[in-house]
């Protein structure tokens, strides 16, 4: 979510003209207005994905979300340990 509309920003991509549509959260939370991100931003994404979620991120929210996967994403993903 913003985390990574703030990361293409920080790449010189004008996000002010990405589509948006209106996400309802299965919990109940308030509808809010998501970023409908076009295809030719894929790469950029994964980019993202690898360079600053996994490692700064992962953990702690597998952690919380789902604490049994955390030594799998350590296996895929040694980049994600906390450094010693």
């Amino acid at each position: 979510g913003r985390m990574f509309a703030g990361w293409l920003r920080k790449q010189d991509v004008d996000t002010s003209d990405i589509r948006k549509y209106w996400y309802e959260f299965d919990d109940g939370r308030a509808s809010v207005q998501a970023n409908c991100y076009p295809d030719r931003l894929a790469g950029a994404f994964r980019q993202h994905l690898l360079e600053e979620w996994i490692p700064k991120r992962a953990t702690g929210y597998f952690a919380e979300k789902d604490p049994a996967a955390l030594p799998f994403l350590a296996k895929i993903y040694p980049q994600a340990l906390p450094k010693a």
